[in-house]
């Protein structure tokens, strides 16, 4: 599947700092009405934060749950929730 093809570009992007580019893809496909096809895209996106910096929770995956947030669209909905657990331990009140 797509998905674990993108995650796979993580050993190529140029290290850590530019994770943040593979986040548009499974942006993209965990928006998608499919829900096999969505819940992949939200467990690569939680695969991908768990080996990361706490900045990249903080900064790029929480940007992406409140994304997912604030589109009208339930499916995206779906998706913010499932990434909520992963972030909250991460962000500040602020």
């Amino acid at each position: 599947m797509l998905c674990d093809e993108i995650i796979k570009l993580k050993d190529f992007i140029g290290g850590k700092q530019y994770l943040s580019t593979l986040l548009g893809p499974l942006e993209i496909i965990g928006c998608m009405e499919e829900s096999t096809v969505r819940q992949k895209a939200v467990d690569k996106l939680i695969e991908l934060s768990k080996d990361e910096p706490e900045k990249f929770c903080r900064e790029c995956l929480f940007a992406t749950v409140k994304k997912f947030a604030e589109w009208n669209n339930y499916t995206n909905k779906i998706s913010s929730a499932y990434l909520i657990p992963v972030c909250y331990p991460h962000v500040t009140p602020e």
